[in-house]
């Protein structure tokens, strides 16, 4: 169980996924002066998916293609098709594109980040639940062209709910890394709801021990009474939105102006899924990665390993 993401499939408009999509991205487009458009076609039909997982899914690529194409277009089509009974989504860029060697890797779960081509994490994650629901994904790309990423996804006109726990440590796309492999890890969270506290120390519960605290207060207290003793924690994950005068950012620079251990050691941001285009602004403050809302169980993990590993 600790490994089961369960995902509610159900019919799914696309129609009202791909533009909520689109305005998440619409002014870091225009920031980087990209020209972006979108296109739904007239004919589309609803899809069987889980929304909260389809959305997920669409905002890595397209996260993916805005933050490695610098100059010429992004744009995304959704379009049915009635052969394969399929609405097939298409992200296309005409960035930097991805060399053939690498695309024969790309969805391997330890392959580097390369800093100028778009292998990075998101694809494996949208891969991963885009086949968890039943559909495909495919990529194609052109070094020094671009790359276009498409997705079919099954239709179906039944409002019936079915719901599927799926076993994620099955998923061969991306590795879960377990306690035995990372060791025990000393885990520091930062995070106000209660409700969300309790979800991640379950979750974070196999990987060592995890200390929760409330808010800016109660962490820089607990920091610096564990530092007294000497004690460093090797993992910190922090809410960014917090009560009162804090803020995630604010800690952060705190904690690492004060304590320099602690510029040895891995800093992830979380915050509400629809904050996902402030992602490299939260890099640029000086966090190490960064989790939307809601966190899942195997992108966290995944996460904190690859962290640990850059960290050494």
């Amino acid at each position: 169980e600790a490994n089961t993401l369960v995902l509610k499939i159900k019919p799914v408009a696309l129609e009202k996924i791909v533009p909520r999509v689109f305005e998440q991205y619409k002014q870091e487009a225009a920031n980087k002066k990209l020209i972006f458009k979108s296109k739904i076609g007239e004919d589309l039909s609803t899809v069987l998916a889980d929304e909260k997982g389809l959305e997920k899914a669409l905002t890595q690529i397209v996260d993916n293609a805005i933050k490695y194409t610098e100059k010429g277009f992004v744009t995304i089509s959704a379009t049915y098709s009635e052969e394969t009974d399929t609405d097939v989504v298409e992200v296309k860029d005409n960035g930097p594109g991805i060399r053939p060697e690498k695309q024969k890797f790309l969805f391997d779960a330890d392959l580097p980040q390369d800093n100028n081509e778009g292998t990075g994490i998101g694809l494996k994650l949208a891969k991963k639940y885009i086949e968890m629901m039943k559909g495909s994904l495919f990529l194609e790309s052109v070094p020094g062209t671009g790359t276009t990423v498409t997705i079919h996804l099954p239709c179906s006109e039944e409002a019936v709910v079915e719901e599927y726990a799926t076993d994620v440590s099955a998923v061969p796309e991306i590795e879960v890394s377990t306690a035995d492999e990372l060791g025990k890890l000393d885990i520091f969270v930062v995070e106000d709801d209660r409700m969300n506290r309790l979800i991640l120390e379950k979750m974070l519960s196999s990987l060592g021990n995890v200390r929760l605290t409330v808010d800016g207060d109660d962490c820089l207290n607990t920091i610096a009474k564990e530092a007294s003793k000497g004690h460093f924690y090797q993992v910190m994950l922090f809410d960014i939105n917090l009560p009162g005068d804090w803020d995630g950012i604010k800690l952060l620079k705190i904690i690492r102006e004060k304590y320099p251990e602690y510029r040895k050691i891995p800093f992830i941001a979380q915050t509400a899924y629809a904050m996902t285009g402030d992602k490299d602004r939260l890099l640029k403050e000086g966090f190490d990665s960064y989790l939307a809302k809601p966190i899942d169980k195997n992108e966290l993990i995944t996460t904190i390993k690859q962290q640990l590993k850059i960290f050494g």
